[in-house]
């Protein structure tokens, strides 16, 4: 792998920081007073979903890996 990033393990790290700052943002925006505009709920949603597989993706390759190890 080249970047920053060393093995699936990192980056599935990576990808769960940012769907826990996602699922912060929107529990602070969806609703209440802070709300912001439902297109800019739905795209972080939409965000998170994206971020949620990637996850998921990068932990099976880390596990792959773990085993051929």
């Amino acid at each position: 792998m080249t970047g920053s990033f060393s093995s699936y393990a990192q980056m599935a790290e990576e990808a769960e920081k940012y769907c826990v700052e996602l699922r912060g943002w929107l529990e602070t925006f969806s609703s209440g007073p802070k709300k912001w505009p439902d297109l800019q709920i739905a795209n972080k949603r939409r965000r998170l979903e994206w971020a949620e597989k990637a996850r998921d993706i990068f932990e099976r390759g880390a596990k792959r890996d773990e085993a051929a190890a």
